[in-house]
């Protein structure tokens, strides 16, 4: 009876341990992306069918078409950067 009681309060713990992460995660989350350098946004999402979406992101001036499913995430088309145009 006690070791179940020690589990369960091991495991209470580990797990509002993990929950208390991801909130602080989630709530700094663009602070911590500033600090570390990284530069990316969603643009446009579409659904193009009941589970299929494409969604448009840029990375650094980098614009990457993703193919989104129920299998995952797939990087259908990737456009580099373009040069700066003189004025």
């Amino acid at each position: 009876m006690n070791q179940s009681l020690t589990y369960l309060l091991s495991t209470g713990v580990f797990v509002g341990g993990l929950a208390v992460v991801a909130f602080f995660l989630m709530r700094y989350r663009d602070r911590l992306q500033m600090k570390f350098g990284m530069q990316g946004a969603v643009r446009q999402i579409v659904q193009i069918a009941p589970q299929a979406r494409l969604a448009l992101v840029e990375i650094d001036g980098m614009k990457v078409l993703c193919g989104l499913g129920r299998d995952g995430i797939t990087a259908l088309e990737i456009v580099s950067r373009t040069p700066e145009q003189p004025s």
